[in-house]
């Protein structure tokens, strides 16, 4: 093992300070110096490391607390609005449907890894006797190609019912707005077979993933009824042996007009493209004369009038006018969740459930949910 030379307390060694003719207290000071040994060097290494560790990992979350930053405090700009409507919506359970490019996200590769994988497992299972998809849903070119015929006819189908009971009507490019031509959406035609019946079904759907730019979140929102009031209110029907019913609103959005815009607002506008176009001639000859070319491709403009689905609004206007519906009836609506409304029927309470157009009605007396299903059916 070498040998350490020793030193003072200045850094110096002895023989330095003796040659240099300098007392011990006159040697200036240093910094001292100590060779290491094998068990310093790897410990000062180490040391290296986790600052350099913690140098990187600063460097990576510092975007992340800034986003993280950046979030909180439009949160809390939102809540401290001077408008109490933002309040109310909090207490009334509203969801809104808005999807910014705020909201988007990137995941890291392992993240991602990850996530393709289960999607593929998933996948894989669907594929087999082990499981079944009850959500596939394909665009009208794909479908066609695999349900033939009966998705022909699936799409005659809801293509008719739109035509007969005046969903849209056709309007000339000349007649609208350089706006409303700007913020026409595309049609969309979704195919999906049903498992029970084994039946395809055809559904034109608007696409309003382009319209959340230019709607505000209260033109947006749609009440959903809380967990807490669903709890509450079936534990009451257990308890007092009610009756209960549940089911789908027939045909909720399509029986909702559009409100008439106001003095310089733009009416809703959708674009019907594609294939669509040739299957809505053949249907409607008078619809020939309202084509015309973007981009190559034949095009024509309908002004919407009924909340189709896919319209952020539909749901909010649906919601209104089922309310009004109610409370004509005589229902009277919870002052804490504007999605559950009670009415006393043959001196018995009737509580209604709703999201959208799905229901739940409890009664002590079965035939007055079968006369409420019969009103609904008649709307």
């Amino acid at each position: 093992m070498p040998q350490v030379a020793k030193v003072t307390r200045t850094g110096y060694t002895y023989a330095q300070a003796a040659m240099s003719g300098l007392n011990l207290s006159q040697v200036p000071k240093k910094p001292r110096e100590w060779p290491s040994s094998r068990s310093g060097s790897s410990a000062n290494k180490n040391k290296n490391r986790v600052a350099t560790r913690r140098k990187h990992r600063e460097r990576e979350l510092k975007p992340l607390k800034n986003k993280l930053k950046s979030g909180i405090c439009t949160k809390e700009g939102s809540r401290s609005t001077k408008d109490s409507k933002a309040i109310l919506e909090a207490q009334h359970n509203l969801c809104f449907q808005q999807i910014g490019n705020e909201m988007k996200a990137d995941y890291e590769e392992h993240d991602a890894i990850l996530i393709a994988r289960c999607m593929m497992q998933i996948k894989a299972k669907f594929d087999t006797d082990e499981g079944l998809n009850f959500i596939q849903q394909y665009y009208i070119n794909q479908g066609l190609k695999k349900f033939g015929d009966d998705g022909k006819d699936a799409v005659d189908k809801e293509l008719r019912q739109m035509l007969l009971r005046d969903y849209f009507t056709p309007k000339f490019v000349k007649d609208m707005t350089a706006s409303e031509q700007k913020k026409a959406q595309s049609a969309m035609m979704l195919l999906t077979e049903k498992q029970l019946e084994k039946t395809i079904k055809g559904r034109l759907v608007f696409r309003g993933d382009g319209t959340h730019e230019w709607l505000s979140q209260e033109d947006t929102a749609s009440p959903t009824a809380s967990q807490e009031a669903i709890t509450t209110t079936c534990v009451i029907d257990a308890h007092e042996g009610r009756d209960v019913m549940t089911l789908d609103l027939p045909n909720a959005f399509i029986q909702t007009y559009m409100p008439d815009a106001m003095e310089g607002e733009d009416r809703v506008y959708m674009k019907i493209t594609g294939m669509m176009v040739q299957i809505l001639i053949d249907m409607a000859p008078e619809y020939c004369e309202y084509v015309v070319l973007e981009n190559g491709k034949r095009v024509i403009y309908v002004r919407v009038l009924c909340a189709i689905y896919g319209m952020l609004q539909s749901s909010l206007l649906f919601h209104n006018k089922f309310r009004s519906d109610l409370e004509a009836k005589g229902f009277v609506f919870n002052l804490y969740d504007l999605c559950v409304d009670n009415k006393v029927v043959n001196e018995k309470q009737q509580t209604i459930r709703f999201h959208v157009d799905n229901l739940m009605s409890s009664h002590m007396d079965p035939k007055v949910n079968d006369e409420f299903a019969e009103w609904l059916h008649m709307r």
